[in-house]
């Protein structure tokens, strides 16, 4: 991070929460870097009470903010410049129920996994599970888990992530469109009706994973993004607008970039161009496995 003087108000707004006891995901907030270096926020606003409205009447499951869905839980509420503002902890690391990866002694279903348990990252080697939860929501619409096709990404079978999940993936198409060999690409992105299609249900089960910072889960195929969320809850309204003024997007985005090292995250329009790309090669592919053979080679 370059700003130190977010990282000093980070650094103060850790040791008030700590001194006044509140709690989050852990018993409360272990190292300041758990505030200073969160990787997503999720800051929503509403106009003419309309967040007061939704607020009071609930959710079927996770909030919606900007049409985007996150896995998470509301911190509080706080009124700058006369407009609520809602802040609440992304997880960004919902895994749906089912979905394997690959640990140091085989693969695993990502509900069976238990803090202490180790899991395979692509850049860290083993890492050590933190942290995790599990989550039932309305499990269509934009809450609905993702199915990847086989052959797609080289997965041998389907295979189905949570819609805000991002894929690190590792394709000849991202070096010609991009110039690396590594790309991050949200899967909602890759929607297309046919190789990348939605499965909709009435309830989904969510796990939810906390890795010592940000890691990428080896998934065997590609990678999958895993990172700390925020570790804070209900504060009071002006440790809110402290919280408020670091979760600045350009701030946000800094730090995710940061994490993410050479491996750059694509647009929406980037991630559908190169998921059309690598659609329309396993397109071909399956049609030229199709071909009979010619007479002459049997």
């Amino acid at each position: 991070m370059t700003c130190n003087g977010v990282t000093k108000a980070s650094r103060e707004l850790a040791r008030e929460l700590c001194a006044r006891g509140h709690v989050g995901l852990r018993m409360m907030p272990e190292r300041w870097s758990d505030i200073s270096e969160a990787l997503r926020w999720q800051v929503s606003g509403g106009d003419s009470g309309g967040l007061d409205a939704r607020l009071k009447a609930g959710s079927r499951g996770p909030l919606e903010a900007d049409n985007q869905p996150f896995i998470g839980r509301r911190v509080g509420t706080y009124r700058t410049r006369g407009q609520l503002r809602m802040i609440s902890t992304d997880h960004v690391t919902p895994f749906p129920a089912g979905l394997t990866i690959c640990t140091p002694t085989g693969r695993r279903a990502v509900e069976d996994l238990r803090p202490g348990d180790m899991v395979s990252t692509l850049d860290n080697g083993p890492q050590r599970i933190l942290w995790t939860g599990r989550r039932r929501v309305a499990g269509d619409g934009r809450l609905a888990p993702i199915e990847l096709r086989p052959g797609l990404l080289g997965n041998r079978a389907p295979v189905a992530v949570a819609a805000a999940q991002h894929l690190v993936l590792k394709d000849p198409s991202i070096a010609m469109l991009f110039g690396g060999d590594e790309a991050v690409v949200a899967a909602r992105y890759l929607l297309d009706g046919h190789f990348v299609t939605r499965l909709p249900r009435r309830h989904a089960d969510y796990v939810l994973l906390v890795t010592e910072g940000y890691q990428v889960l080896d998934q065997g195929d590609f990678g999958l993004e895993c990172a700390e969320p925020l570790v804070i809850c209900d504060v009071d309204p002006a440790t809110l607008q402290k919280v408020g003024d670091m979760a600045r997007p350009e701030l946000l985005q800094s730090r995710l970039r940061h994490a993410r090292g050479h491996r750059p995250g694509l647009t929406g329009y980037e991630s559908r161009l190169l998921g059309a790309m690598i659609a329309a090669k396993e397109t071909a592919a399956t049609a030229l496995s199709r071909q009979p053979e010619p007479m002459g080679s049997r």
